[in-house]
């Protein structure tokens, strides 16, 4: 019997297992895998929908091969996949979610549309696929990257403007970068906009002389 069966979780949420020879739960973590025998890969497909469903994935062309699932379930779309699709024209969007079912697809492919650049044409496609309209005025851009100069820029500029930009970012490159440039102007900065810096960024400046607001 085989032992190294892998099967993926390519959602954002834990996906909660039991055969009747564990003695608890076993999880499989958001974007990640676990490894299970064919007897539990088979157990699992009998009493529950977890592989036909697509909500996991067996990734084992013989494994999938014996429990009859030759063909890919449009319900495993990954977030990579759908951002690849969201490029097509809308007619051809639609020929490639037409298929997705399940609500955990669905879902998933909304909020991969929350997060994109997608044309009138793309976003109408897409929601008539998820079944809802995507409101893109309700959403704060996820971003990750800036530059010295804009820094710079918010250190020197209004300390409420200052805060309001700052906490968009959220990557921790760009948190560790704004440190970086906050530490070489740290002399010119009010106590205001250090104690903001050091709250933000996790960790103090390093003031070298006292400041005052």
């Amino acid at each position: 019997m085989r032992e190294d069966i892998k099967v993926l979780n390519n959602n954002k949420y834990n996906v909660g297992l039991l055969c009747h020879a564990w003695h608890k739960h076993r999880v499989v973590k958001p974007n990640s895998f676990i490894y299970l025998n064919e007897r539990e890969v088979r157990e699992l497909d009998s009493d529950y929908q977890f592989f036909s469903s697509g909500e996991l994935v067996i990734d084992d062309e013989e494994m999938n091969l014996a429990l009859g699932y030759s063909e890919k379930n449009p319900n495993t779309l990954t977030e990579a996949e759908i951002k690849t699709i969201f490029k097509l024209t809308p007619l051809k969007i639609k020929e490639k979610l037409g298929g997705v079912t399940e609500l955990f697809a669905i879902n998933k492919i909304y909020d991969v549309a929350k997060k994109s650049d997608l044309t009138a044409l793309r976003l109408k496609a897409v929601e008539e696929i998820v079944g809802k309209e995507i409101n893109l005025d309700d959403i704060d851009p996820e971003i990750s990257e800036i530059t010295d100069g804009e820094i710079i820029d918010l250190l020197n500029g209004n300390f409420m403007r200052m805060k309001s930009e700052l906490k968009k970012y959220t990557d921790p490159d760009a948190i560790e970068t704004i440190y970086g440039i906050a530490q070489k102007n740290v002399d010119n900065l009010a106590e205001g906009k250090i104690k903001f810096i050091n709250d933000f960024c996790g960790k103090d400046l390093v003031i070298v002389e006292s400041k005052q607001e």
